[in-house]
């Protein structure tokens, strides 16, 4: 019985979707291919990262070769339904892990010894809990880089100085304390630890700083690829001259931004202070606010977001009402944490969280400041809890969405191309799973005619990237998840209402 939901949940998500591409053989071992070179694994370290995502891109101008070389027709659409069906293996592992450790945890499991191990979740043995710390600046470590335990800021930070040729000078005795939160540390300091702690300037590869992220309305810049074809032509298109869409070519995406638009416009009446101008070009100073305030501010955007999923698809009213709840909370929570990391790229604040309203959630460190004794100590379990999901978010989002550089059309775009209109949600019915593959097939052509008529080379291999990025973001979403459900048992009152029905894995709208 144990094996139930990961059974259905792999009929209809992998199996069924299999049967009706006709999967080969060489398809098959893409698959394999695309699960094995992941990127944003927890004790990944850049080095990793940078070689996945080279032979990731280099598998799918391959997989597109192959496509072409057997002359099938909508190639770049069959490339899409391969890469959702790797991404939709995610949604199977976690239950089949989830299944697994409830059997071992009675002693049902039949395996045990290093086969076990491969089928538990993903997690640092209770004893080597002590490598998790930083040897830099000891905040949490996301693993070893350069040849050194360090978290990601440092990480970054070690490999922009050597890159660069970064000379720093110490104002002091070269003595300086180098702690995680310090906004004032040392760089000098810093960098010295770094190589006294085992960071190897040889280890930082040529060229691996990325470019500074600068957002424009609509635009869009190739991620960087390996292979000399797409390697030369993305460097040709890495123009960054505004764009406008084209409704008669793209009329799905036209409306999309539209109403995108709209929405922030609302958003800003809606979480507008009194006393402040709302028709003055006076951009609104975002705060960091305390986690038990998350709740207030996200419940507003529910009845938002509803209006805007309505003006924008009226198709909807041929769904059920219970298959409009379903397709709702499947793109709530993941939208939130798309849009959240578009946010944080945008305005150069990685250790940042934003909300709907533009305020945001302090990563990093428990917002104290001006709170009870009893709301501060909430603070603090809160932040403590959610510690491994916004590892996660760092490692995976952010990292991704930095490199491959997303633009706002793109934003929209996977908002409903992997989120709102996604198939293979347990409870939903064919007639609407159906209906949402039509949409997104829908979606991925436009983006594609998007890219062509930007001048995008290789236009499948972005999608297939964007794709991948939507899987980081189903990684995040389970691990904050769990967060919630366990807050909940602890009566840290994080979320309540409709607002947890949303984002809770238990709650049901």
């Amino acid at each position: 019985m144990l094996n139930m939901p990961a059974y259905l949940m792999s009929k209809r998500t992998m199996f069924n979707v299999a049967k009706k591409l006709g999967i080969d053989l060489v398809e098959l071992l893409a698959i394999w291919a695309f699960c094995f070179w992941d990127v944003g694994l927890l004790e990944q370290n850049e080095t990793s990262e940078a070689i996945s995502r080279r032979i990731r891109e280099r598998i799918m101008y391959e997989v597109l070769t192959y496509y072409n070389s057997k002359g099938l027709e909508n190639s770049s659409n069959r490339l899409g339904n391969l890469l959702f069906l790797v991404r939709d293996s995610v949604k199977t592992a976690e239950i089949v892990k989830e299944n697994f450790e409830i059997r071992q945890l009675f002693g049902l499991n039949t395996i045990n010894g290093s086969v076990c191990n491969l089928f538990r979740s993903t997690r640092m043995p209770k004893e080597d809990m002590n490598e998790l710390i930083c040897a830099i600046c000891s905040h949490t470590s996301d693993g070893f880089h350069f040849g050194a335990t360090a978290c990601r800021a440092c990480a970054a930070f070690f490999r922009r100085t050597v890159a660069d040729g970064r000379v720093y000078s110490c104002r002091g005795l070269s003595t300086c304390n180098v702690q995680w939160g310090d906004r004032c540390m040392c760089k000098a300091c810093r960098y010295q630890k770094c190589l006294d702690m085992g960071m190897r300037k040889t280890a930082v590869l040529k060229g691996s700083t990325c470019p500074d992220y600068s957002p424009r309305e609509v635009s869009s810049t190739p991620s960087t690829s390996y292979s000399p074809e797409i390697q030369q032509s993305h460097e040709r298109s890495l123009q960054q001259t505004p764009f406008t869409l084209n409704p008669t070519t793209t009329p799905i995406l036209h409306k999309l931004l539209g109403n995108y638009e709209a929405l922030k416009s609302v958003r800003k009446m809606v979480y507008s202070k009194d006393g402040e101008a709302l028709f003055d070009n006076v951009e609104r100073v975002p705060r960091a606010v305390p986690r038990d305030e998350v709740n207030e501010i996200q419940s507003k955007d529910v009845q938002l977001q509803l209006h805007f999923l309505v003006s924008s698809f009226p198709e909807l009213n041929s769904l059920e009402g219970p298959q409009k709840k379903l397709l709702f909370k499947n793109y709530f929570f993941l939208s939130r944490i798309i849009e959240a990391a578009y946010e944080s790229v945008a305005k150069g604040h990685e250790e940042r969280f934003y909300l709907a309203s533009g305020d945001f959630i302090q990563c990093d460190r428990p917002l104290t400041e001006g709170l009870t004794e009893e709301r501060a100590e909430k603070e603090k379990q809160s932040f403590r809890l959610f510690i491994p999901g916004d590892e996660i978010f760092r490692k995976t989002i952010l990292s991704s969405m930095k490199y491959h550089r997303m633009d706002l059309v793109e934003l929209v775009a996977t908002f409903f191309l992997c989120f709102f209109w996604d198939a293979g949600i347990q409870g939903q019915t064919v007639e609407c799973e159906e209906k949402c593959r039509q949409f997104r097939d829908a979606v991925m052509r436009e983006l594609l005619q998007y890219y062509k008529e930007i001048g995008v080379p290789f236009p499948e291999v972005r999608l297939g990237n964007l794709i991948f990025l939507t899987r980081d973001a189903t990684k995040t979403m389970h691990k904050c998840q769990e967060s919630f459900d366990v807050a909940e048992i602890l009566q840290l009152t994080v979320l309540s209402g409709t607002l947890y029905n949303l984002l809770s894995s238990f709650g049901h709208l």
